[in-house]
């Protein structure tokens, strides 16, 4: 009898070591999951007087490869981050929680709150569908707080409303000047039929998707270790919400973009699998640097500046801030040095639009562990424990 793929699931897991089974697996949300064995054929067609081009053919050397792709979960995706990126995560543990001490405008810097909020911390505040979470970048009073945001805010809050905390999940780019390699993912994955295995999973490319009219969603490729089969794991998911594009807050050189209609985020380590004499599996996986590229749509309004001013200027800041309304959770996502470049002007809709294509640049600002980076990760969620 047939197997039933809407079965399937996926776990997956940070490893401590390598290629050794995670201790921290989580069931994760994924659409079309897909294990491809890399198995390389090495062919005999030596000449033996027959008008024919193989002889046979022997087994090579072998990593697999698993791709998926599936709507970011704020209470999972840190996992992907470590995988593509590779620090250690930074937890902030969340802050106490507070109330505005007088009512939030819409663009400012700070806000007034009653109690302290430490620097780095996740805040959230405000009601669906206007509820608004932020990075916090500085604090300065004695009561009332004048808390700096790393983004303004979004939207009108009232005086007196709950400041909730999260916890903050800073996760950068691994440099230590040696291999700077991401560590291990461990993948166990049920197709419906048959469970499988994947260690020392090494990513390879991370697109990450914010269409305004589509969820927060993403594509993953690792490469892996030949997988094993194993006894069906048994998966538990948790009641987090997906985020949803539209509840996001864009902000190019410091100002909120209201005209942000689509958008693309690529990560790409060029990972690639190294073999050496005396075994059929890879010495190593190996991720390259790290290559941050993209694109966005926006829309076109009479006597909107942002599009003629950020197109033409070198590099500017850039985070993409994605925001579950519901819940508060969100991941924001900072480029402090982002090059726009070939603009089009289309007037392919019933309304013009004008996209880019970016770069993020290499800058000390997005470095967590030394160097320079292009790109720093903070996930605001209600995990304690560091990914």
């Amino acid at each position: 009898m047939p197997f039933m793929s809407a079965n399937a699931f996926t776990i997956l897991g940070v490893e401590t070591t390598k290629g050794t089974l995670s201790s921290a697996l989580k069931s994760v949300p994924l659409d079309a999951p897909q294990i491809t064995p890399q198995q390389k054929r090495l062919r005999d067609a030596a000449l033996r007087g027959s008008p024919i081009d193989l002889y046979g053919m022997v087994a090579g050397v072998r990593n697999d490869m698993y791709d998926c792709k599936g709507n970011v979960f704020a209470d999972t995706f840190p996992i992907l981050l470590r995988s593509f990126l590779g620090s250690p995560d930074m937890v902030t543990a969340a802050p106490t929680n507070t109330t505005l001490a007088a009512g939030a405008t819409a663009g400012a810097a700070t806000i007034s709150t009653v109690a302290t909020i430490p620097a780095g911390s996740a805040i959230t505040f405000g009601t669906a569908p206007t509820a608004e979470s932020h990075v916090v970048s500085a604090v300065s009073g004695s009561g009332p707080f004048t808390v700096t945001l790393t983004q303004p805010v979004h939207y009108n809050q009232l005086s007196g409303i709950p400041v909730a905390g999260l916890t903050a999940h800073k996760i950068g780019i691994q440099n230590d000047q040696v291999g700077s390699q991401p560590p291990g993912v461990s993948l166990q994955h049920f197709d419906g039929a048959n469970a499988f295995q994947l260690l020392a999973g090494q990513g390879d490319e991370l697109d990450i998707n914010f269409g305004t009219e589509e969820a927060f969603s993403f594509t993953a490729k690792w490469l892996a270790q030949a997988f094993t089969t194993i006894s069906t794991p048994s998966p538990s998911f948790s009641t987090e919400i997906f985020v949803p594009a539209w509840s996001g807050q864009s902000t190019l050189n410091g100002t909120t973009s209201a005209v942000i209609n689509t958008g693309k985020l690529n990560i790409k380590r060029g990972t690639e699998a190294i073999f050496t004499q005396g075994q059929q599996s890879p010495h190593a996986l190996f991720a390259g640097p790290c290559a941050v590229s993209g694109d966005m749509t926006f829309v076109v309004e009479s006597g909107d500046t942002t599009l003629t001013t950020a197109l033409a200027t070198g590099t500017i800041p850039v985070i993409l801030n994605l925001v579950d309304p519901n819940t508060g959770h969100f991941v924001h996502l900072q480029m402090s040095a982002v090059q726009l470049y070939d603009p089009k002007r289309t007037e392919g809709k019933i309304y013009t639009e004008v996209a880019t294509s970016f770069v993020a640049e290499g800058n000390a600002t997005d470095a967590v562990t030394g160097g320079e980076a292009q790109i720093v990760a903070t996930v605001g969620n209600a995990q304690s424990a560091a990914y």
